[in-house]
C-alpha cells in the first residue's frame, strides 16, 4: 500500500533547473516528476531533523521547546 499524495499543482522551475534535474533523472532511470518528488522528501526529513535537534538543545537549555509551547 503507498501513501497518499498531495497534489501541489505545478511548479514552475528555471531551464538550467529542468535541464539539470532532467539529466539525473535519466541517469537514475526514473521521472523527473519522481526525481523531484525524492529530492523534496529528503529535503523535509532533513530539516524536521534539524528542527527535532534544534528543539531538544533549547529544551536541555531550559528554554522549552523552540515553538514556544509550554512543557
Amino acid at each position: 500500500m503507498s501513501i497518499p499524495l498531495h497534489d501541489t499543482g505545478s511548479v514552475k522551475i528555471s531551464e538550467a533547473a529542468h535541464s539539470y534535474l532532467k539529466v539525473r533523472a535519466d541517469q537514475s532511470n526514473t521521472s523527473v516528476v519522481a526525481l523531484i518528488r525524492d529530492l523534496v522528501e529528503k529535503y523535509v526529513a532533513n530539516e524536521l531533523h534539524v528542527f527535532s535537534m534544534a528543539d531538544q538543545l533549547n529544551i536541555a537549555k531550559g528554554f522549552g521547546k523552540i515553538t514556544g509551547d509550554s512543557q
